[in-house]
């Protein structure tokens, strides 16, 4: 399924608000125009406001040569980006605009007949999400007389090769998903409804745009390969790679791809025992699905070695990997000794072979089989580095500088003050997440900048440390240090309250010298009343010029004073020297 819209009845799709606000973003979406001689826009984040205020992805019917816009607005006038060459009506196209920056952005038909502007604009007011129209002053206007499909948007600008995969029909799914804050599939296996499958953004459809026939051909990811949940239908499964979905004829692909199945022919389900398990029969048929052993009855029997009849040929598979034969040719269990199983599988095999050319259909089955489970990583792999001088890069920052290869130098400059710096791995599909930098397993570096030169940062804290109680009312710290190097501490710096207050930072009331090498703290507070809630902050510090240097992130724990005892003595019993028997 996909959204058609009919120009005559003004029919769009509308959210009151916006997934990206200013630039880097990208916009993509497959469409079939019906009309060629009107301006109609495609996908908009607009203003409510003033209708020049907005990014717009769009058709130029209008102009000679029917290009495709990506159009920048704001109070004066527009930037607009157009295609080398133009669209046509009555087949699917893809089309997709990449904003990298207000003062740059591109256009793109088909993943090529690529256009640029250089014309600074920034927009005000975005609040407003438009498809199959152009919303300003609170109007919808520019609507599309055609059909929809897969519109999404990223919040940075794809590069040209991932432009390229989308129009070859890979799901946005799979193109920087980490990237990815909002898509609508409109229909196809996700359902017919409008809504947004990743950020949330729901779509309203306004004066009843009705559904078409979703475009052939495009990838889809599997639930388990991308964290996302896809619906299970009478006749589609979650699978653990990917498969097509439309009219595309098959075709041979490399060992990196997995070969789609046409929907003109009997629906071949690639089915793994971890994703779902499956019935007791294959609908149909007589014959058990391998792996599975039945009670005995008439016609079936658990048995080790399976033989088919029929004119298609063998349909053995391993019990981990299950590859249903369509329904129309017969199946016959024959029980047979494993010795003349043997012989027989090596006589089938030998045929096997010697029809695979001569059988298209059947080399089609085979090569899906051998295909399974496999994967290509669809965008290149790189270094990602991050920085702040406020304080450790969290999770879902933008990173600053990329390499394919380490090491690397940024062009990056750094002002004085305190940098911290932190990197991740992305392999393509997934990010690693920040990598552990620091001497104790810390994900960030931290740089110390005095006059233009490096100077001398913190210790790192205690490597682990904790409390225990003792008796009489005592709280023991216990904890050790390592670091190496001209930044390690050499003094524990303990600060201690017993009146619920939080102790403070840099302020210690005990300080104990650090032993060389690996330091040992084990230290006895005062003993306090039973039940006083006793709070310990444990720092590290380093003298530097007569003033000391205090670790940061430090952290507080607390403990409740025990100067009773036990009630009770402990109840002591006798043990046999084993584990009692279960009853």
């Amino acid at each position: 399924m996909a959204r058609s819209f009919d120009l005559g009845s003004s029919e769009y799709l509308r959210y009151a608000g916006a997934p990206v606000i200013v630039p880097p973003f990208s916009m993509t979406c497959w469409a079939y125009p019906l009309d060629i001689t009107n301006f109609s826009a495609l996908m908009a984040i607009a203003s409510s406001g003033n209708y020049r205020d907005t990014h717009y992805l769009g058709l130029a019917g209008h102009v000679a040569g029917d290009p495709v816009y990506a159009v920048t607005g704001d109070a004066g006038a527009w930037g607009t980006a157009e295609t080398s060459s133009g669209y046509s009506s009555g087949s699917w196209q893809h089309f997709c605009g990449v904003w990298s920056a207000t003062n740059a952005r591109a256009v793109y038909l088909d993943g090529a007949n690529k256009g640029t502007d250089a014309t600074s604009k920034t927009p005000a007011g975005i609040d407003q999400t438009a498809l199959a129209n152009r919303w300003g002053n609170g109007l919808a206007n520019a609507f599309l007389d055609g059909r929809m499909a897969w519109p999404a948007i990223w919040n940075v600008a794809l590069t040209d090769a991932e432009v390229a995969q989308l129009a070859a029909g890979f799901c946005p799914l799979l193109i920087r998903p980490q990237n990815l804050v909002a898509f609508w599939p409109l229909g196809g296996l996700h359902g017919a409804n409008d809504n947004d499958i990743v950020g949330g953004y729901h779509l309203t459809a306004i004066n009843t745009p009705t559904w078409a026939e979703h475009p052939g051909g495009l990838w889809y990811p599997s639930g388990a390969a991308i964290g996302l949940p896809i619906p299970v239908a009478a006749d589609v499964y979650p699978i653990a790679s990917l498969r097509t979905f439309g009219r595309r004829p098959p075709i041979r692909h490399p060992a990196s791809h997995v070969v789609p199945t046409p929907r003109r022919l009997p629906f071949v389900p690639f089915l793994s025992t971890v994703a779902r398990q499956p019935p007791a029969r294959r609908p149909g048929s007589r014959l058990p699905w391998p792996g599975y052993t039945p009670a005995p009855s008439a016609d079936v029997y658990p048995i080790s070695a399976l033989h088919t009849t029929g004119r298609r040929g063998d349909r053995r598979r391993p019990a981990s990997r299950v590859v249903p034969t369509p329904r129309r040719i017969p199946l016959v269990p024959i029980l047979l000794p494993p010795r003349a199983a043997a012989a027989a599988a090596r006589r089938r095999r030998r045929r096997r072979q010697k029809s695979l050319a001569a059988d298209p259909a059947v080399f089609r089955t085979r090569f899906q089989h051998d295909a399974r489970g496999l994967y290509r990583v669809f965008n290149a792999a790189e270094y990602r580095f991050y920085r702040s001088n406020a304080a450790p890069p969290v999770e879902g920052d933008v990173p600053f500088a990329t390499s394919a290869t380490l090491p690397h130098t940024p062009a990056d400059l750094y002002a004085d003050g305190t940098w911290y710096l932190s990197a991740s791995y992305f392999n393509g599909v997934i990010d690693s997440g920040f990598l552990p930098l620091g001497p104790a397993g810390e994900t960030y570096l931290r740089l110390d900048l005095a006059d233009g030169e490096e100077s001398d940062s913190p210790p790192a804290g205690p490597t682990d440390w904790r409390l225990e109680l003792d008796a009489g009312g005592v709280v023991r710290v216990v904890g050790f240090y390592w670091e190496s190097g001209a930044l390690r501490a050499d003094t524990w710096s303990l600060a201690y309250t017993v009146d619920g207050g939080d102790p403070p930072e840099d302020t210690p009331d005990v300080t104990v010298a650090m032993a060389a090498g690996l330091a040992v703290l084990d230290y006895a507070l005062p003993a306090q009343p039973d039940g006083t809630t006793v709070k310990v902050r444990l720092q590290t510090s380093r003298d530097d010029d007569d003033a000391p240097v205090y670790s940061e992130a430090s952290e507080i724990k607390t403990a409740t004073a025990d100067a009773a005892g036990p009630t009770a003595p402990l109840d002591a019993q006798r043990w046999a020297g084993r584990l009692p028997a279960e009853e």
